[in-house]
């Protein structure tokens, strides 16, 4: 009897101990497995690395002074509403180098291709004679070393006027002149503000001394001055932002 219930409990011992080790060899590789990242995970760590170390994008803005609404798209994304004659669109990320932007029109599309400089914006213009563009670029975003105001003078046709262009406009309050000679300035934050019998039109901004603004001046064919004062970039988004003119 004694002998039948030692060999039992052997038996019951060798069970316990084949099920113990069982739990140890399937759980084993289990446990190690989860000590590392798998491969989906490393995939997914090696795409955020790339999109990090990517160069920041250039930006795109469209200033309409044709006669009908014009659409912008890129690589078929609607950059912003349709911008409607005389109308200002604001700032869109667009990439670098070499891109196509489509313009769409009720008569006809267009399209462009522009080159784009990382952090830095291009302002399209679309002129009167629906077919004619001029193109300003380097626009700052955020202020430099150099200043915040971007200062550009173009005839009519679009072509830029490097000397003896004036603009006097306040700023709060305080005539402050513009010139072409002077084409990058700083200006410490307040109203800066274009109206009055010597400009063809009127333009308003409010400056912040740690973003990047456009003060773009356009021949008109009365031989005034049609101006914009444009914020570059946004507070809350610095990559993006924009005003329009009146």
């Amino acid at each position: 009897m004694k002998s039948s219930f030692l060999c039992k409990s052997r038996r019951q011992a060798m069970q316990w101990s084949s099920v113990g080790l069982a739990v140890l060899v399937v759980s084993s590789p289990v446990w190690v497995a989860g000590c590392g990242p798998s491969k989906d995970e490393a995939k997914q760590t090696s795409a955020l690395e790339r999109i990090r170390n990517m160069p920041k994008p250039g930006f795109f803005r469209l200033i309409n002074l044709g006669t009908e609404d014009l659409a912008v798209t890129h690589h078929g994304r609607q950059l912003s509403a349709p911008v409607k004659p005389g109308a200002v669109c604001s700032m869109s990320p667009v990439g670098v180098g070499k891109q196509p932007i489509l313009l769409k029109g009720s008569a006809a599309n267009r399209t462009v291709q522009i080159s784009f400089v990382s952090k830095e914006g291009i302002t399209y213009i679309a002129l009167p004679d629906g077919k004619s563009s001029a193109v300003v670029e380097h626009e700052p975003l955020q202020k430099t070393e150099a200043g915040n105001l971007h200062v550009v003078f173009l005839t009519e046709t679009g072509a830029p006027i490097l000397t003896g262009a004036r603009a006097t406009v306040m700023v709060d309050g305080v005539p402050t002149q513009l010139s072409a000679e002077k084409p990058l300035i700083s200006l410490s934050p307040g109203t800066i503000t274009a109206d009055g019998p010597d400009f063809d039109g009127s333009s308003k901004a409010s400056v912040d001394d740690q973003l990047g603004f456009t003060a773009l001046f356009i021949k008109s064919s009365n031989g005034k001055f049609k101006p914009f004062l444009l914020q570059n970039a946004s507070p809350a988004k610095p990559a993006t932002g924009g005003m329009s003119s009146t």
